[in-house]
């Protein structure tokens, strides 16, 4: 005998009218940038009603604001999750080194460029929005919360020098990261050996290797 599905609860079906909808303003954003955007090509696209979208999302202005805080999210938890396993398991100062320079290393691959590139744009996006700003400072601090956390771990275990804080460390982190877009600007490409030196180098100065 058939048994006839029941509909999805109310909040279940708003959920996933917001998330279709933000996949696909995601999307578009990553491939034409926001001044391409129209709310007619977002409701072709996705099939939502135009009374749904303004329900969840109020105009066009409010579109953006929930894609791009969810956008800015998504390129920011898988980091700082990995960061987080990778490193507060670490019970040796070797095994600590090793794996905060791969993770570094892998942030920086030229295969994210696009991720390093829209991550700017994002926050560029924000300049004039100031509630945009206060939400993605928000999401911001939560990643730096995460790798001065990491920082502090390894002052704890005597692997990281604790006169300079471990949240000025976790910004440095962040940067030397986010200026590898310079490098994808460049039209001289930089050997990735050549890079990976400079880097284990810099980083050399903030770890504190155990004595015999």
């Amino acid at each position: 005998m058939a048994t006839t599905q029941k509909p999805p609860a109310p909040q279940q079906r708003s959920e996933s009218t917001v998330d279709i909808v933000l996949k696909a303003v995601i999307r578009r954003l990553e491939d034409s940038g926001e001044s391409q955007l129209t709310i007619d090509d977002i409701l072709l696209e996705t099939g939502v009603s135009k009374g749904s979208l303004y329900y969840h999302f109020g105009d066009r202005e409010g579109l953006i604001y929930a894609a791009r805080i969810a956008q800015y999210s998504s390129y920011l938890e898988s980091d700082s999750e990995e960061l987080r396993s990778g490193l507060l398991t670490c019970t040796t100062f070797d095994q600590f080194v090793e794996n905060l320079l791969g993770l570094t290393i892998l942030s920086m691959q030229k295969n994210d460029r696009k991720i390093r590139a829209m991550r700017l744009n994002t926050i560029s996006s924000a300049y004039g929005r100031p509630d945009l700003w206060y939400a993605l400072q928000e999401k911001q601090n939560q990643y730096t919360n995460a790798i001065t956390e990491v920082f502090e771990y390894g002052q704890k275990m005597g692997w990281v020098r604790t006169d300079i804080t471990a949240h000025a460390l976790g910004i440095f982190v962040q940067g030397h990261a986010l200026s590898r877009i310079l490098v994808d600007l460049d039209h001289n490409e930089i050997e990735a050996e050549s890079w990976v030196k400079v880097m284990k180098l810099t980083f050399d100065v903030i770890f504190t290797p155990p004595t015999e």
